[in-house]
């Protein structure tokens, strides 16, 4: 695992890291909490302009951050899509929350995808499967010791998926 010590979140100047976009779209499933959509959506813009799919917008749905106020029915649809993301995609990126903020139900969607690469050896395309992790609080879980990237800052994440994205485009 590589760890990563830098300032939190990304820094003013850096919004626009030079990221090469991919020929071939390499997905991603990306958490976080519901609380912090703001940098979410963010991150998600830069996915994209970098190339980079999202298996499953959770950010955009219309009942964001009310899940007790879902039915059973819809609670199921909702965990459906999450894990349906997460195995689809080809890497998983928490967006861990700052410091300060209580953890949200993406430590539960870290599960799942940390055993999803337990249970995969090697991905389909020959590259295992990428589990990162950043954010101001990525080192108060103790699970996330186990993601191949973990750091308090935001564009290590960016730049190691995009990586990760040239490597497997043909």
């Amino acid at each position: 695992m590589k760890t990563i010590d830098s300032p939190p979140l990304i820094l003013p100047g850096q919004e626009k890291l030079p990221l090469e976009e991919t020929p071939r779209k390499f997905s991603v499933y990306l958490a976080g909490s519901s609380k912090d959509t703001t940098r979410v959506r963010l991150i998600a813009g830069r996915l994209a302009e970098a190339g980079i799919a999202i298996t499953h917008r959770w950010f955009d749905l219309p009942k964001l951050g009310h899940d007790a106020a879902l039915s059973d029915d819809e609670q199921r649809e909702v965990s459906d899509q999450c894990r349906a993301g997460i195995y689809q995609a080809d890497a998983f990126w928490l967006l861990m929350p700052g410091h300060g903020l209580p953890p949200s139900s993406s430590a539960i969607e870290l599960g799942r995808a940390l055993a999803r690469r337990d249970l995969a050896v090697v991905h389909a395309r020959g590259v295992a499967y990428p589990v990162i992790v950043t954010g101001g609080a990525c080192r108060s879980i103790a699970l996330t010791v186990d993601a191949d990237l973990r750091s308090t800052f935001d564009n290590d994440g960016l730049l190691y998926l995009a990586s990760l994205a040239r490597a497997v485009s043909p």
